[in-house]
Formats: C-alpha cells, structure tokens, sequence
C-alpha cells in the first residue's frame, strides 16, 4: 500500500534502492521480491515488528549480505554490494545497533576504525586526525582527538559511532536503532544531531521503535511484514500510528492501543510499541 500523495524517488536516480530483492535464510524467507527507492536527501524510517526484514534489508543495503534475487541500487546503479568495505566505498556509512566503541582507544582511532588516509602507502596522520575532527564538529562532539574513549558518556559514544560513519562522507548513512540505549535526554541530543544532519541533505535510512523519534526525524516510511513491503507514505504522526498497526499485526502480536482518531495524538506516535524493538 503507498500513499497516494507519497511519490518514490525515481529508480535512475535514487540515493539507494531496492529492486524485487529476495533472501532466505534456510526455509525462512527474510526478505520477499522487496522493490523501494530512497531519495537524495530523505529520511527514511524502516518500521515492522521482530522478524519483519528491516535488519535483512539494512544488511543488503551495508554489504554485510547479498540478496538471492533482485539488486540494490546506489545512485540509480544496480550494484552487487559483496562486503560492508565496498558498500563504504560506494558511499553508504552505516551505524549499527551494538555499541562498538574501544574504551581504550582515542576518539580519533575509533572514528578512523575503519581507515586512515594513505598515500604511496604511508598513513598520513595529520590529514586523518583533521578529517576526524571536521566529522566530529559535524555531530556536535566538542572534544580532543586524543581524548580516551571511556571517559565518554554512552550518548557520546553513539556520537563516535556516527561520526565513524561519517568520515568518508557517505552519501547515505544507514542507522539501525542508535538511541535503544540510551535515556530520553541523550536520545533527543542524539536526534538534534540527526536532523541536522538532514537538514545538511544527509540522506538517513532510520530504524527505531521510538515512534515520536520517527516523526521528528523521517519524512518518509516503509512497513515491512513477513519479509514483505506493505506501506510507503510520507511521514506523519497520522501515518505512523498507522504504520504499526500494519507491522504489527502479525505473529501473535497485538497493538497495545487502537489508532487514534485525527485531531488526536497517537500514543504509538509517541511512546516505545511493544514489538518493533530489535527486528
């Protein structure tokens, strides 16, 4: 189902994409003949229950696994993204959900984890420290390079995290529920931080079961169910309420509260929906 006032970015010129992608896992289908196209610039929220394929769909769209069938395109390109390295080259960061920061490293060595900048083979430390800092700047984290992470605190951490994903400049960065742990004023940091990047034309693919943060941050949606594409709309607090009820129904689980009427503000709108977490 799409909304009817929701247009999809074009396929020759979508930031990333997916075309009838399929992928099973023994006899579980994960993923069924899933087609959808992510804008420059958008903010996508990946919303479904446990097992509904969000994670599946982010490990095709990061490299961290090809589908059977179907292609993902990056760019407009259908592309064959066989490792998480060269997802990373085509320009798709990802933040994953687990906490992986080295509490005995510095935050420039955790932000360059995944490189330093080289040239005929020597590391060039000063051009790598100064490319950590600009992504710092760019999250809002005001602190030394050579700062030791376990003096951080967990919201810093995921601020690490995203500035990791950044450094390369990518042109879309996949984030897999960056606030799960975190306490309601680090999450609101952490989304300030999001919706500026957004505003910079930053293209997210979010997922999240804090709807509230879903309505602040995304400006589209897409419901996965059973490894199925059910709902892309625009994103509103009338067409999230509505999207879980879509997600959700399915595997013996139930919406804790019916939609809310329109002028009303849905509680699945706004609270955490038993669920939807870790899929």
């Amino acid at each position: 189902m799409t909304d009817a006032s929701f247009t999809e970015a074009p396929r020759d010129s979508c930031a990333l994409g997916a075309v009838s992608i399929s992928k099973r896992y023994g006899r579980t289908l994960a993923l069924d003949d899933v087609t959808l196209t992510i804008g420059h610039g958008e903010s996508i929220a990946l919303i479904g229950a446990n097992g509904a394929g969000k994670s599946t769909l982010v490990r095709m769209f990061t490299g961290a696994a090809v589908p059977d069938d179907g292609s993902v395109l990056v760019d407009g390109k259908p592309l064959q993204l066989s490792s998480v390295r060269l997802a990373r080259r085509h320009g798709i960061g990802c933040v994953p959900q687990e906490l992986n920061v080295a509490r005995d490293l510095t935050i420039a060595e955790n932000v360059l984890s995944g490189g330093w900048m080289s040239r005929f083979g020597l590391v060039n430390t000063r051009s790598s420290i100064k490319l950590a800092e600009r992504a710092c700047q760019r999250v809002g984290l005001d602190v030394r390079m050579n700062t030791i992470a376990s003096r951080l605190s967990p919201a810093e951490c995921r601020l690490v995290m995203i500035a990791r994903g950044l450094v390369m400049s990518p042109t879309t960065l996949v984030l897999d529920e960056p606030t799960a742990a975190l306490a309601a004023a680090e999450a609101d940091r952490l989304v300030a931080v999001l919706n500026q990047l957004r505003a910079e034309g930053q293209t997210l693919v979010y997922i999240s079961h804090r709807m509230d943060e879903i309505t602040r941050l995304c400006n589209s949606l897409a419901v996965l169910r059973d490894g199925k594409l059910l709902m892309r709309a625009a994103a509103t607090a009338d067409t999230v309420a509505e999207a879980v009820e879509i997600g959700i129904a399915s595997g013996g689980v139930t919406a804790q509260t019916p939609a809310n009427p329109v002028g009303n503000t849905p509680r699945s709108a706004t609270t955490k929906t038993p669920g939807l977490a870790g899929v």
